[in-house]
């Protein structure tokens, strides 16, 4: 059982954190280390969410978003604190923005299975 959480720093480079979420979550979305949640810095450059929009389209991924990220990607449903806990398996993946680095370790040590967890960062 896994559910794995990808962390992006504001610091991070946006095109690898791209690269690290769409092979996380696309390539084989039904084994444990598949990539089931998206922690993002409140401070992340636009440009990160408008590479997220593309692979959400690509692939017709589910999004289920906090209340501080949910106008950012396209089709997003509200999360609920289920949402963030789920293994899904599937096309879909929670989003969680948070204020910093702290902020996105303890929201992973609540809802992670401990299986795979990485944090995208230049600093």
């Amino acid at each position: 059982m896994g559910n794995c959480h990808l962390y992006v720093d504001k610091y991070a480079d946006i095109e690898k954190a791209l690269k690290i979420f769409e092979n996380g979550k696309t390539q084989r979305i039904g084994v444990c280390n598949a990539l089931e949640s998206l922690v993002v810095h409140k401070d992340i450059d636009q440009s990160f969410y408008d590479g997220l929009n593309k692979i959400v389209e690509k692939y017709k991924l589910k999004v289920h978003a906090c209340k501080n990220s949910i106008e950012k990607i396209k089709g997003a449903m509200p999360a609920s604190d289920e949402d963030y806990g789920k293994e899904y398996l599937d096309y879909e993946f929670s989003v969680k923005e948070v204020q910093n680095i702290d902020e996105a370790i303890d929201h992973i040590y609540k809802y992670s299975t401990g299986h795979s967890d990485a944090i995208i960062t230049e600093k």
